[in-house]
């Protein structure tokens, strides 16, 4: 969209770069070894008199090639597709595998360093495709997604084809809201017992609306997923839950986290979705959360920035997410997934992390306990390995679990607590005075 070029693309350049000096260094220090090293035999017969079977010149001359080409297309040209990296590579390849057939390895006396010399040329030519395609494209690809001027035409949900085809039209931005007409299907005894987010009533908006049919694909989303029969179990935390995960897309993890919570479900869903403010009070793995737009009782903005994770090992990220809360299928579902909001620029100084239909799926066991099954679909997205990342987010569950117990046993529980005690004193109390 501009003139700059991106740092992942401006790192490809450098290690192109880097494999021209390394084949480079690698050659003359061949030629140094010999102990017969003089600059105008080498010109003479590496290069004047060049033999296939006898130089090793022709691998430099290849690596300036892979080095030209990629420069001219990627930093001057700028395409955007992995067809001529796949060019080089594969005539990288055919070069060497015809070189080491056809070398004379009896005349040189450095067969080491000469199979040093075509395995680098090997690997950092293979190295060159994948960071294109894996890293460069992808990571340019998504950050155009995030600029991309939001219209009506715009999708709401991003990457995620189970749930992208079916999304409607949205305005550019929204600046009223009201709160819409309850269904039949919502009317129920626990539907009221949720506490409602207080809010202003104003003129009916279309876009609330399409706001509002979008969580409920999320939730339809998140509750197939959370239900299906494709779970890994993972591990069980010295808490008593039990933590599962499953494969998606490219090599991408997602969890499962089902446990036992001693309060009683609508606390829950108010702490957990009307009170997302509070969260770095008691979670030291939310560094920053907020409310950006209320859409109605049931449907919100937020903005969430999360704290480092494994001392520092994956940075800060932050997360604009859709949520959205309702009672179905026997359960408070609190579901949310990423989506562009117009209204917040990203952080320069931050990574924009991406999260998948998830959900928060409560379950009333009493009248002081509840189940609840959590659904973690997060892409943090950064240059990580996806084994460390895994195991972060493993992490991250486990340890807001703990927290969460920690916070609802002082902050939510006693409270409850005292009020059933008060509750019972008066009882006492009406009932000494009908005896008198």
């Amino acid at each position: 969209r501009n003139e700059t070029m991106s740092p992942i693309r401006r790192f490809f350049c450098l290690f192109v770069t880097f494999d021209l000096l390394l084949t480079c260094l690698i050659w003359l220090i061949s030629l140094v070894l010999t102990g017969e090293f003089n600059f105008y035999n080498v010109i003479h017969k590496e290069i004047l008199h060049y033999c296939i079977r006898t130089s090793s010149f022709d691998i430099v001359m290849a690596s300036a090639a892979r080095f030209v080409i990629l420069l001219l297309f990627y930093a001057l040209l700028r395409i955007n597709h992995w067809i001529i990296v796949a060019i080089t590579t594969a005539s990288t390849c055919f070069f060497l595998v015809a070189k080491v057939c056809l070398f004379d390895w009896d005349t040189t006396s450095n067969q080491v360093l000469q199979v040093m010399l075509i395995l680098s040329s090997f690997i950092v030519s293979w190295a060159e495709a994948w960071l294109l395609d894996i890293r460069v494209i992808p990571h340019e690809r998504n950050a155009v997604n995030a600029t991309t001027d939001f219209d009506e035409r715009t999708p709401l949900i991003r990457n995620y084809p189970n749930i992208h085809s079916r999304l409607d039209a949205l305005s550019e931005s929204i600046y009223s809201f009201y709160s819409p007409a309850e269904s039949p299907e919502d009317s129920g005894d626990e539907f009221e017992r949720i506490p409602h987010r207080k809010i202003r009533t104003a003129k009916p908006c279309s876009t609330n609306e399409n706001y509002h049919a979008k969580g409920e694909e999320i939730l339809e989303a998140a509750w197939q997923v959370l239900n299906n029969d494709k779970w890994d179990f993972e591990k069980d935390t010295a808490e008593g839950d039990t933590i599962y995960s499953q494969k998606v897309g490219k090599g991408q993890k997602i969890f499962r986290l089902i446990g036992t919570l001693n309060i009683p479900s609508t606390a829950l869903q108010e702490l957990l979705f009307n009170k997302i403010e509070d969260f770095p009070k008691w979670n030291p793995t939310v560094k920053e959360a907020k409310i950006v737009q209320v859409l109605d009782s049931y449907t919100d903005i937020t903005s969430q920035i999360s704290s480092e994770v494994g001392n520092g090992l994956i940075a800060c990220r932050e997360f604009v997410t859709l949520r959205f809360c309702k009672p179905k299928y026997g359960h408070i579902i609190i579901a949310s997934a990423s989506i562009t909001w117009p209204p917040i620029s990203s952080d320069s100084s931050l990574i924009r992390g991406e999260n998948g239909p998830g959900c928060w799926a409560i379950r009333s066991i009493s009248e002081e306990r509840c189940e609840v099954r959590w659904l973690l679909n997060s892409k943090i997205n950064g240059w990580l390995p996806q084994y460390a990342v895994d195991s972060a987010l493993a992490g991250v569950m486990t340890d807001n679990m703990s927290y969460l117990r920690k916070y609802t046993s002082s902050s939510i529980t006693t409270p409850i607590i005292q009020n059933k005690l008060n509750s019972e004193e008066g009882n006492l109390e009406n009932t000494q005075e009908i005896k008198k």
